[in-house]
């Protein structure tokens, strides 16, 4: 064991808490889009009859971004989890 140990042990368990909020609000965002997607998929024949299609693609393109963005913070913090512990 390493004098480095104790601070790099620390380090991981104050991270931890944020980590576990930043993981619920990106578990969010996937669970957002993919509910738009499942419905987008289930009334496709209505929506191209519409001809709304490029409309719900641009839709969900949107919720993908949003989705990424919202996975920044939480793999941030895993990256800072990970330098401390090595």
């Amino acid at each position: 064991m390493t004098a480095s140990f104790p601070a790099s042990f620390l380090g991981a368990a104050l991270f931890a808490g944020r980590m576990s909020l930043f993981q619920r609000q990106w578990n969010e965002a996937i669970q957002g889009r993919l509910d738009v997607t499942t419905r987008m998929l289930g009334q496709m024949k209505e929506v191209k009859l519409m001809g709304v299609s490029e409309k719900q693609h641009a839709a969900v393109r949107n919720l993908r971004r949003l989705e990424i963005a919202t996975s920044t913070k939480m793999r941030q913090l895993l990256v800072w989890v990970i330098v401390l512990c090595e």
